[in-house]
């Protein structure tokens, strides 16, 4: 009988897939190519771009920047903006690569749970809410590169640039929202407590309220300052719930009915000495849109790179922007973000307090 015989079958090459990153023209296939093939690569701290050919990373023109260093780097960023500022997954994110202006109105809607009734009764009324978010913040964060380090540094790049960035944009984004929790929003469920006095017992006793309050249950968060986060690390029964792979912070799960209850270390007092805030996805609301390149001036060609950047789980969106020195050869990129927030159910919210 025939031995038979196996194909092994493995997987393509950096080069192939760095070519097919770069042709892809959807922002979103492009961060589908990145979050399959590349992010795997980097996480195991493979040097992508050893098989990438010395000549094609070279700048030749304005027009080339060495693109594929800043690309990746900006993927990275959103990646890590998205996974590492897990606050954010708290709040009803609105995200999109459509482009959009400064000053849009976005309509986000909250749905409301329906009535179960006998059959073929009456029809009750929508208990959705529609939320008008304005894109009013319209900001950027940029690293550059050296002629050298375009060329082909053997030096991590993509690592060196995208954390300080991503934590960067990320924490802006999450202390907008957060500055939002204030007396004036979310006042009538104020508690005051000593921060010292947390413990299991407290956050069955917040969740108890939100239940009376009608926030619903499977989305629910808790944000916590440093000084309230020690004292729940005190706690024996919050000990077994402690998430052992967080680095940053301290970060416990499945809490009465509490997906997450996370350190937030930069949590604003607000005027109300707010220690914490215990919410379901429908208190808070951040969207965000592409923002519209400006046209070409005088109708000469850009000589540079304006792309929309996407991270396709999350769907959110910068616009990446390249500009070159011709004299030093030193590439910038500049990334673009346009995000607006808003109070979604202010009953969905619960604020803790210290005394003053």
């Amino acid at each position: 009988m025939p031995r038979l015989s196996y194909a092994q079958i493995t997987r393509e090459s950096s080069f192939n897939v760095l070519s097919a990153y770069r042709q892809a023209m959807d922002p979103v296939v492009r961060g589908e190519i990145y979050a399959k093939e590349i992010s795997p690569r980097l996480d195991a701290d493979e040097n992508v771009f050893q098989s990438w050919p010395r000549t094609t990373r070279e700048i030749h023109a304005m027009n080339t920047l060495g693109t594929l260093p800043s690309a990746m780097v900006s993927q990275r960023i959103l990646e890590l903006l998205v996974s590492k500022r897990a606050l954010l997954d708290g709040v009803i994110a609105n995200f999109s690569g459509e482009t959009a202006a400064k000053g849009d109105v976005l309509t986000t809607r909250i749905v409301g749970m329906p009535t179960v009734q006998d059959f073929n009764g009456t029809a009750s009324a929508a208990s959705d809410t529609d939320i008008s978010v304005t894109l009013n913040y319209f900001k950027e964060a940029k690293f550059q590169f050296t002629a050298s380090e375009v060329v082909g540094t053997t030096r991590n790049l993509i690592g060196e640039r995208a954390e300080a960035n991503a934590l960067a944009i990320g924490n802006y984004l999450a202390d907008t929202v957060a500055a939002l929790i204030t007396e004036a929003n979310f006042g009538t469920t104020n508690q005051t407590i000593q921060a010292s006095g947390w413990d299991w017992a407290t956050i069955a006793s917040i969740a108890r309220k939100l239940t009376a309050a009608g926030a619903p249950y499977g989305s629910r968060f808790g944000w916590v300052n440093a000084a309230v986060a020690e004292a729940l690390e005190n706690d024996s029964l919050m000990a077994f719930r402690r998430d052992s792979g967080v680095v940053d912070g301290t970060r416990w799960t499945g809490v009465r009915g509490f997906r997450s209850v996370e350190e937030f270390p930069a949590l604003p007092a607000n005027s109300c000495n707010l220690a914490g805030f215990f919410g379901s996805k429908s208190s808070l609301i951040v969207a965000s849109r592409a923002v519209n390149a400006p046209p070409s001036l005088s109708g000469t060609p850009y000589e540079g790179i304006r792309e929309v950047v996407t991270d396709p789980g999350s769907g959110l969106s910068l616009v990446r922007n390249d500009y070159y020195d011709e004299a030093t050869w030193l590439t910038t990129t500049r990334l673009v973000i346009l995000f607006g927030v808003a109070v979604g159910r202010a009953d969905c919210g619960h604020t803790l307090v210290t005394a003053a």
